[in-house]
C-alpha cells in the first residue's frame, strides 16, 4: 500500500521556529499593504475594517519594466493600485502601432473598468519605469464594495477622473496644435512622475512615448523638441528632458488656438536675460 504523503505537516511540525517566522512575515506583508492603502489617496479615509480586507486579499508585486500587464480584450480580473513607478494605458491603431491614452502614477489606479462591469479590458496596460503595485481580484474587490460603501465612492471617484481626463484628451487631439499639445504633456508628466515643477527639473520619457502620448510620430516629435529646446524651454538628453523654464513652458501649454492658427513660437521663448540653474 502507498503510504500517504504526510511529509509537508511532518516538515512543518518538526520546524515551528520557522513556522513562526512565515507567520510573522505574513503579519509584516499584510501590515505594509494596509499602510500602502492608508496612505493612497483612493483609499485614504476608508473604515478601518475594508482597510483590512483589502490589505488581507490583495497582492503586492514588483515589476519590471517592459512587462505587459494586460492587452485590450483580456478579461478584466484585478484592479491594480500604483504604490511606484509608471504604466502606460495603450490601445492598438488601425496601422498595428500603438497609441498612449494615459501615463499612470504613484497615487493612481488602473483597470477599473473591466472590473467593475465584467466586461474585457477596454486598453492594455505595460509597465515603463520599474514598478510596485497591489492587485485586487475582481470578486474580492466587489465583495468589499458590497460590505463597505465608501470604499464603492472612491472608485466611482476614480472613474470619473479617468473619464474627465479622457475627455480633455479628446478635446486636445481634436481642437489643440501639437505644440500646446506637448506642453501640456510635459507638465503632465513632471506631476505623474513627483517633480518637483522648478526650472531645471527632469522628466524620464523617450520622445516615443512623447509621441505616443500627443499623437505625433517620433520624427515630428523631434522636431518640436527641437523648436522648445532652440527657444531655451527644454534640454533634450538620451530618455530624459529637462525643463528650463517652466513659466515659459506653462505659457505655451496655457495658450489657445488664435483664429484657428497658434500664437507665435516667439511668444513661448525664455527671455534672452535669463539663464537655466
Amino acid at each position: 500500500m502507498k503510504k500517504p504523503n504526510v511529509a509537508a505537516n511532518d516538515s512543518a511540525a518538526e520546524r515551528p521556529a520557522e513556522c513562526a517566522s512565515n507567520i510573522r512575515c505574513v503579519q509584516m506583508a499584510i501590515a505594509y499593504k494596509r499602510g500602502v492603502l492608508a496612505g493612497h489617496r483612493l483609499f485614504s479615509g476608508c473604515p478601518a475594517a475594508a482597510l483590512d480586507e483589502l490589505a488581507l486579499r490583495s497582492d503586492a508585486m514588483a515589476v519590471a519594466a517592459g512587462t505587459r500587464l494586460f492587452e485590450m480584450g483580456d478579461p478584466g480580473t484585478r484592479l491594480h493600485v500604483v504604490i511606484a513607478g509608471e504604466v502606460r494605458i495603450t490601445v492598438p491603431s488601425a496601422d498595428g502601432k500603438e497609441v498612449a491614452l494615459a501615463l499612470i502614477g504613484p497615487g493612481d489606479v488602473f483597470g477599473e473598468i473591466a472590473v467593475l462591469d465584467g466586461g474585457p479590458r477596454t486598453a492594455g496596460a505595460v509597465v515603463v519605469r520599474p514598478a510596485r503595485l497591489l492587485a485586487v481580484e475582481r470578486r474580492d474587490l466587489l465583495a468589499v464594495m458590497a460590505r463597505h460603501p465608501a470604499v464603492a465612492e472612491r472608485l466611482l471617484e476614480v472613474v470619473c477622473a479617468h473619464l474627465r481626463r479622457a475627455t480633455t484628451q479628446i478635446e486636445e487631439l481634436s481642437f489643440v496644435g501639437a505644440s500646446l499639445r506637448l506642453a501640456r504633456t510635459l507638465i503632465r508628466l513632471a506631476k505623474v512622475q513627483g517633480t518637483a515643477l522648478i526650472d531645471g527639473c527632469t522628466v524620464s520619457v523617450t520622445q516615443r512615448e512623447l509621441g505616443e502620448a500627443i499623437g505625433l510620430s517620433r520624427e515630428s516629435t523631434n522636431r518640436l523638441l527641437k523648436d522648445f529646446e532652440r527657444r531655451a524651454l527644454v534640454a533634450l538628453d538620451k530618455g530624459r528632458i529637462a525643463i528650463l523654464h517652466v513659466a515659459g513652458l506653462r505659457q505655451a501649454a496655457e495658450l489657445q488656438m488664435q483664429g484657428g492658427v497658434e500664437p507665435a513660437a516667439s511668444a513661448w521663448a525664455r527671455p534672452s536675460n535669463s539663464r537655466a540653474p
